[in-house]
C-alpha cells in the first residue's frame, strides 16, 4: 500500500502521549548535582591571565560553589534524569 505524502500516518509506532524531556546538554556540561540535590558550578574567568590574579582569588576560585536557590531550579527542570 502506497501512501501519498500528504497523507503519511501521524502516529508512529513509538509515540507516546508524554514525550520524554530530553537532558539540556549545555547545562549538564556546566553543572553537577550535589548527593543532596543542590547544584554545583565552577568559578568563571580562571583559564587565562592567572598571573595577574592573586594566590587568594586562585585559591577561592579552585573551590568549588553552590548555585543559588532562585537560579538552580530552571536548571535543574533541564536535568530530568539528573547526572
Amino acid at each position: 500500500m502506497l501512501f501519498c505524502p500528504c497523507q503519511l500516518p501521524t502516529e508512529s509506532l513509538f509515540s507516546h502521549s508524554h514525550p520524554m524531556q530530553k537532558t539540556k546538554k549545555s547545562v549538564a556540561k556546566r553543572f553537577k548535582l550535589s548527593s543532596t540535590g543542590k547544584l554545583i558550578r565552577r568559578t568563571p574567568g580562571f583559564r587565562h591571565l592567572l598571573s595577574a590574579k592573586s594566590t587568594k582569588q586562585k585559591r577561592r576560585a579552585s573551590r568549588d560553589k553552590l548555585v543559588a536557590p532562585g537560579h538552580a531550579a530552571p536548571l535543574k527542570r533541564c536535568l530530568p534524569f539528573g547526572l
